[in-house]
């Protein structure tokens, strides 16, 4: 199930707003629907008004009448940036050999409680507006298919108290009509570790392991098959490399994380770091007793180490390195 929706993530990123439809499959029945009552939205200028007619309850969404219910992540939804730099929350099930995955694109993080529109697939994104598509992922011809906004509509945020909610109704997408309903706790941090002090001294995207300095070019925020949350910087010219930092929640709080060697001993207000090197091939992990610093915001999240130490796992390199510097996406 987690390769399967691993997949579907991958590509469904990529594609981003991009209208791509590709050879038909027949939809599968959900292994369980529920029945409801569809009401038409106002409809102006070909788009809808935002609300709730068909009654769904959190982390439902209606296409084409048939009901879903999110079951990959049926209490806290995924966030996620991809490496356009968009940021995207997804809900997902299984019916059959079929992963389905509603996910929405939003400008910035955690937007304002407000009304939205939400644009067509050859829209441009701008900051006052969100983008919605369904994606389908299977393990036959054509593999995937992506259900784009055609003729637009509304979506309603809801931001309040710890809780962000997405609601939209009768969205027009090719070959759908879509409502839904997303709701989503906001991460939290100790208090312990909330507090921290801004870093100075470093440049965004770039870090220093041992006496080599590297400046990332690609950058992405993701779930991981291992069922942690992974911040990844990439070097992906060659000699590459990759920086991990890794979480228990998608878009990290503000605050002062203790360092973790370990994905067992992640938890809120934890980090644990990888780097990987393909060529020499070389792997380090971290070793706990330092800190590092997240600043996460509508905009950006980024994560702060200095000397920070990291053992080898895999390689012929020195026994241990530090690791300073920083990762901004």
């Amino acid at each position: 199930m987690k390769k399967t929706f691993l997949k579907i993530t991958t590509l469904m990123v990529l594609a981003g707003a991009i209208a791509m439809n590709c050879s038909k499959k027949e939809d599968p029945a959900p292994a369980a629907t529920t029945s409801g009552t569809t009401t038409s939205g106002t409809t102006t200028s070909g788009s809808t008004t935002g609300g709730n007619p068909n009654n769904l309850q959190n982390n439902q969404w209606s296409a084409n009448g048939i009901i879903y219910n999110a079951t990959v992540f049926p209490n806290n939804l995924y966030w996620g940036k991809d490496i356009h730099g968009t940021c995207y929350l997804s809900a997902s099930t299984i019916v059959g050999d079929t992963t389905i995955t509603i996910q929405y694109r939003f400008p910035s993080y955690l937007m304002a409680s407000g009304s939205y529109n939400i644009v067509t697939a050859s829209s441009t994104f701008t900051s006052n507006v969100v983008n919605v598509s369904i994606n389908k992922s299977f393990p036959t011809a054509p593999y995937f298919i992506n259900n784009y906004v055609t003729t637009g509509g509304m979506a309603t945020i809801t931001n309040a108290g710890g809780i962000f909610t997405i609601e939209s109704s009768n969205v027009g997408l090719n070959n759908m009509n879509l409502s839904s309903k997303l709701s989503t706790t906001v991460p939290v941090i100790p208090s312990t570790n909330a507090s921290y002090s801004e870093p100075v001294g470093f440049t965004a995207n770039q870090y220093t392991v041992g006496t080599t300095a590297y400046t990332t070019n690609q950058l992405v925020i993701s779930y991981d098959a291992s069922g942690s949350f992974k911040f990844e910087g990439s070097l992906t010219s060659t000699p590459q490399k990759t920086l991990k930092y890794w979480f228990s929640s998608s878009f990290p709080p503000s605050g002062t994380y203790d360092v973790v060697d370990s994905k067992s001993a992640l938890a809120a207000g934890k980090i644990y770091i990888e780097f990987i090197s393909f060529s020499p091939i070389e792997q380090y992990n971290s070793l706990v007793g330092k800190t590092a610093t997240v600043i996460t915001n509508s905009n950006d999240v980024s994560v702060t180490v200095n000397n920070v130490e990291l053992i080898k796992v895999i390689g012929s390199g020195s026994q241990t390195l530090s690791l300073s510097g920083n990762l901004t996406h």
